[in-house]
C-alpha cells in the first residue's frame, strides 16, 4: 500500500490522516501501561470492554459502504479481497475506517486474519509516515499479539498443521515488526511483551472458533485431493531448485474442523503461562540474527504440542 499515492494533491486529507493516526498512538496504552516498572509476567485483563466503533453517522455512505463489504469479505473467508481493500485502498477515504475497523476486530477478538492486516497497517503508515515512526512498534506489538493468539487458539484446531503452518508464516512475514522490538532497549521490549499478552488475555473469552487460523492444513490438502480426484492439476515452476508445484482448487467455503472446549482448554492456559518466556526467547533470536546477519537463521516456531 502506498499511502502518499492514495492522498496525493490533497493537503487537506494529509491533515485529516494525521489526526486520525494522533488518535491511534492510543490504541494500546491501555495494554502496556505500567509494565516498565514489572517484570515480564501475565498480567491479569483490565475490566474496561474494548472501545466501541465511531457511531455509523460519523461516516459517509460510501464509507459505510465500505466497511460492510469488510464484514462481507470476511464473513466469506474471502482473505485476499480482504487484505486488498484494507492494504491497497482505492480512495483516501477508505483509510479511516480501515484503521476503525481493523483496530476495533482486533479488540474484539475477530478473526486471527484481522490483527494480522492492522499490523500490516500499521507497518505502512509508520514507514511511509516519519513523524509516526511509532507506529513501526505498534504494528509489532500487534503482530506479537497475532502470535500468540495463535499459539493459544492453535489448540482449538481439529487439524495441528494449520496452526503450526500459521506460526511459521508469520514468524517470516512480520519479521520486520520482530526485529524492531527485539532492537528495543529492555525496559521497551518489556513493555512490549506485556502489552502482547495482555491483549492475547482481554480477548480470549472474545475469541471464537477462528476459521482462518484452521485452515490451510494438511488436512485441507487431503480433502482437496479428495474432492478433485481424477481432474486435472496445474504445476508450475517453483524455483530454480524446488522443482514444481501442484496448484489445487481452494474451496472458499470450506469448513474446518474444531475440537470441544474439555480437549482444548487445559492446554491452552499451560501454553498462556508460558506465553513470558516464549517471548522472550522468540525476540531475542530476532536480536541475534540481526546482529549476526551472516549466521543467524529466522527464529524456529513450533506448533502448539498436543
Amino acid at each position: 500500500m502506498t499511502i502518499e499515492g492514495a492522498n496525493s494533491g490533497a493537503a487537506q486529507g494529509r491533515r485529516a490522516v494525521a489526526l486520525i493516526l494522533s488518535a491511534m498512538l492510543c490504541v494500546l496504552l491501555p495494554f502496556s501501561a505500567g509494565a516498565e516498572t514489572e517484570p515480564v509476567q501475565i498480567v491479569e485483563a483490565p475490566e474496561a470492554a474494548p472501545p466501541a466503533p465511531p457511531v455509523p453517522d460519523s461516516y459517509t455512505p460510501e464509507q459505510r459502504d465500505f466497511l460492510a463489504a469488510l464484514d462481507r469479505d470476511l464473513a466469506a473467508q474471502d482473505y485476499k479481497t480482504l487484505a486488498q481493500q484494507i492494504l491497497d485502498p482505492k480512495i483516501s477515504a477508505h483509510l479511516k475506517p480501515a484503521l476503525d475497523w481493523t483496530r476495533t476486530g482486533t479488540l474484539n477478538g475477530r478473526s486471527i486474519i484481522v490483527p494480522l492486516i492492522y499490523a500490516s497497517l500499521l507497518w505502512e503508515l509508520g514507514v511511509n509516515y516519519p513523524q509516526f515512526a511509532d507506529f513501526k512498534t505498534s504494528s509489532g506489538i500487534v503482530a506479537l499479539y497475532a502470535l500468540l493468539v495463535a499459539h493459544a487458539d492453535g489448540f482449538k484446531c481439529a487439524d495441528p498443521t494449520a496452526p503450526s503452518h500459521r506460526i511459521d508464516v508469520i514468524s517470516e512475514q512480520y519479521r520486520a515488526q520482530f526485529a524492531t522490538i527485539a532492537a528495543q532497549p529492555e525496559l521497551k521490549r518489556r513493555d512490549a511483551i506485556n502489552a502482547a499478552i495482555n491483549m492475547e488475555r482481554t480477548t480470549s473469552e472474545l475469541r471464537n472458533d477462528d476459521k482462518y487460523l484452521c485452515r490451510f492444513g494438511m488436512q485441507e490438502t487431503l480433502d482437496d485431493l479428495q474432492k478433485h480426484q481424477g481432474e486435472p492439476v496445474a504445476a508450475k515452476p517453483k524455483s530454480a531448485f524446488a522443482g514444481f508445484e501442484i496448484e489445487l482448487p481452494r474451496d472458499v467455503n470450506y469448513e474446518p474442523s474444531f475440537l470441544p472446549r474439555d480437549e482444548w482448554a487445559k492446554k491452552q492456559a499451560t501454553a498462556r503461562a508460558g506465553f513470558p518466556a516464549m517471548l522472550t526467547a522468540f525476540l531475542a533470536k530476532y536480536k541475534t540474527r540481526a546482529l549476526h546477519p551472516q549466521t543467524s537463521d529466522l527464529p524456529p516456531d513450533t506448533a502448539p504440542s498436543r
